[in-house]
């Protein structure tokens, strides 16, 4: 497996992200109907034919392909297709948070979609009212939400551990560490369906040093990214989002305009949704290597160290019991054996975290796991 020794050593300015931990639309297809536009470039809409140079001659008629055109960081696609119903014909733009440029992070709103509507009018290839653009149908939708987690290390053990928790599923699964990226993905985009969506945690630190640099040196230098993590799930289609939105997986929504009127917590439902659809046992990493301690901790080290790794408690909930064990017909000598054994309970703790690397490693996987476990609302018993 491939490592990024650099990815979180690198001081990154201290600009936390406002919104983290919280749902947002990415990216989407917006299907806007012809008769709503005024074609400015006839490529768009002007057929195309294959020049065969041995042979001199032409191909039959083919329907023109997306025109592309490169932006400052992301490029843009501007499509025609033909929707079969009732022959209707429609412009269908992809829209991304990245032509947002330092909004990025607050991903596709009501506040910033204008800005996108303007960008499109400026490529000159067609010509539309805003509440056209924005009456217009919301295709193809990536929800994603970004999460600082503890320790870089603990997002190979994650990833492991949703591949354990899906034995049922684990056809869907891969687990991945390419140039690019790292990360895990359930099903394929293409092959999503409404009982198996399209969804994929993968680390955005990363992402943005290598296939996303340009965006990040260009708008993103001031936010820090050590640590960030994204997890991202499609709503594919209409079929797919019908059935949601009868299930009450996501609100009802039909247009661009509908979509924006989402506040993003409603859209938690369908992250959960997406992670529970594979997800189907639950289980904590353990790590079992070891690091002496002080002679007269060690045993008591030894057993909270046994206790945590085995989840039979958390470091917290097993201190507490601890101390709520001690008990004395005397509730002053009571309440006074019970601070100091607190005390020394926790500075065990605190010394066994600071010197045992590997149980380190292990208490703040656990603190990352349960903490992305809980933004997706997944109960781990």
């Amino acid at each position: 497996m491939q490592r990024y020794e650099n990815i979180g050593k690198e001081k990154i300015p201290k600009k936390k992200i406002e919104n983290i931990n919280k749902p947002k639309i990415d990216s989407l297809s917006l299907w806007i109907r012809i008769e709503s536009c005024n074609i400015l470039n006839k490529e768009l809409t002007s057929k195309t034919r294959t020049f065969y140079i041995d042979s001199k001659t032409y191909s039959e008629d083919q329907p023109r392909k997306a025109l592309i055109y490169e932006t400052e960081c992301q490029t843009s696609k501007i499509s025609i297709k033909l929707k079969q119903l009732n022959e209707q014909s429609y412009i269908v733009l992809t829209l991304y948070a990245k032509l947002l440029g330092k909004d990025y992070f607050n991903g596709i709103n009501k506040n910033n979609i204008k800005e996108l509507y303007v960008a499109f009018m400026r490529l000159k290839v067609f010509e539309c009212s805003y509440d056209s653009f924005v009456g217009s149908l919301a295709n193809d939708i990536d929800i994603c939400k970004d999460m600082y987690i503890k320790n870089f290390e603990s997002f190979d053990k994650i990833t492991n551990t949703w591949k354990t928790m899906s034995k049922d599923n684990v056809r869907y699964v891969n687990r991945f560490s390419i140039r690019e990226n790292k990360g895990i993905e359930f099903n394929k985009r293409e092959k999503g369906t409404i009982g198996k969506p399209y969804v994929k945690m993968y680390f955005k630190e990363v992402e943005l040093a290598t296939k996303s640099k340009e965006l990040r040196d260009k708008h993103l230098k001031e936010y820090d990214v050590k640590n960030l993590i994204r997890i991202e799930a499609t709503l594919k289609n209409r079929k797919t989002i019908n059935a949601y939105i009868k299930r009450g997986i996501v609100p009802k929504f039909r247009t661009l305009e509908d979509l924006m009127n989402i506040e993003g917590e409603e859209l938690d439902k369908f992250l959960t949704f997406s992670i529970e659809s594979y997800i189907n046992e639950n289980t904590i990493f353990e790590d079992k290597n070891n690091t002496r301690m002080k002679p007269t901790d060690q045993v008591i080290k030894e057993l909270i160290k046994i206790i945590v790794e085995k989840e039979i408690y958390n470091e917290t909930t097993l201190i507490q019991k601890v101390v709520l064990s001690i008990n004395d017909e005397d509730k002053e000598w009571q309440k006074v054996a019970r601070s100091r054994q607190k005390t020394k309970l926790k500075n065990i703790s605190k010394k066994l975290y600071k010197e045992d690397e590997n149980y380190r490693k292990m208490i703040d996987y656990n603190e990352d796991f349960q903490m992305v476990m809980k933004e997706l609302n997944i109960e781990v018993k």
